[in-house]
């Protein structure tokens, strides 16, 4: 990927919360690459860092008291996190838009729709009302709502989940971002809606030429639609690659636990799916060495030691010390002694 290829440059980004009076960190020098135009897909399991990870790309938690956010993201080549903090202001809601988990808790309850649709469009342009209009329904359009006036006339508690979601995306895209962050869009939907909304994202990338970073806890989404992927564990990137090669030879126990979780239909039946005992630690008290040591059936005395960097094998970054053991063997999740 050369870099004028890349529209985001994450380097060594760090989240760290002050609690009772001790240093937390939420994201630990999260380090990633995004292309222009391609969908990029953040996994991990509820816990991992993920929303948070999008919240400081968005510049929403640099403000916040006990908050401090470290390293380098740069947009375009131009520095964001050193930089101005005025700036996220000025390209937020322009070239930079997110659609958050609960729709119907992003969505004013007071207000019609027709009004949070204006409001979200004057963030980039002045417009007539008859200018509004138009571009209002030319947004709902393409979001796949076909009664545009009934939306518009209504408050988001009469709006299904699937139309809210439908909506925030239409906000979302009103000013045309180069970059649309995803978080986790499809969580409280069924699985048709979530295939539409998914179906819809992927057209609208390539209509558009905008970038998505997706957010999702679910690898078998991360298969369907995404360019890449980084799966994220206690704060931290663990492993990157195409979906064909996370899916082909995954490299950390991590990775092989997620995707040993998915039903599939093209192997023998099973009673119950393979788990990976326990959770994600907390935080404020992350075990020594690599963090995901105490659940890992590969770990060592050195696992416990020493937290593997983020490093090349086999061509792609992953952080374990046991990558090539793990690419040829695998991880097997369902020993007892884990359990």
């Amino acid at each position: 990927m050369t870099a004028a290829e890349k529209i985001l440059q994450i380097d060594t980004l760090r989240v760290d919360s002050d609690r009772d009076g001790q240093s937390v960190p939420i994201v630990r020098d999260m380090s990633m690459n995004v292309a222009q135009g391609e969908l990029f897909c953040l996994v991990g399991e509820s816990g991992s860092g993920k929303s948070v990870s999008a919240l400081a790309l968005m510049g929403l938690v640099q403000r916040q008291k006990g908050i401090r956010v470290s390293g380098s993201v740069r947009y375009k080549d131009e520095e964001l996190i050193t930089g101005d903090i005025g700036r996220f202001a000025s390209i937020r809601g322009r070239e930079f838009a997110m659609i958050f988990q609960d729709p119907m808790s992003s969505l004013d309850p007071v207000f019609r729709i027709d009004e949070q649709m204006k409001e979200a469009l004057r963030r980039r342009e002045k417009l007539s009302a008859a200018q509004e209009r138009e571009r209002i329904a030319e947004l709902l359009t393409l979001v796949g709502i076909s009664d545009v006036d009934r939306c518009l006339r209504q408050y988001p508690h009469q709006l299904s989940g699937g139309m809210s979601q439908r909506v925030m995306i239409a906000m979302a895209l009103a000013c045309r971002p180069d970059v649309l962050i995803a978080d986790e869009p499809t969580t409280a939907l069924d699985v048709t809606i979530q295939a539409q909304i998914l179906g819809l994202l992927n057209r609208l990338r390539h209509e558009t030429g905008m970038t998505i970073v997706l957010i999702t806890h679910d690898m078998g989404i991360a298969a369907q639609v995404a360019d890449h992927v980084a799966v994220m564990y206690a704060g931290r990137v663990v492993e990157q690659g195409t979906p064909e090669e996370l899916f082909a030879q995954p490299q950390h126990p991590y990775t092989v636990g997620l995707l040993a979780s998915i039903p599939r239909l093209d192997g023998p039946k099973l009673d119950l799916l393979p788990a990976i005992p326990g959770g994600v630690p907390d935080p404020k008290s992350l075990p020594s060495g690599c963090a995901f040591h105490p659940r890992c059936p590969a770990a060592t005395e050195r696992c416990q030691r020493e937290d593997p960097p983020l490093a090349p094998v086999n061509g792609r970054p992953v952080a374990c010390w046991h990558a090539e053991h793990v690419a040829q063997h695998g991880a097997d999740f369902s020993e007892s002694e884990h359990a």
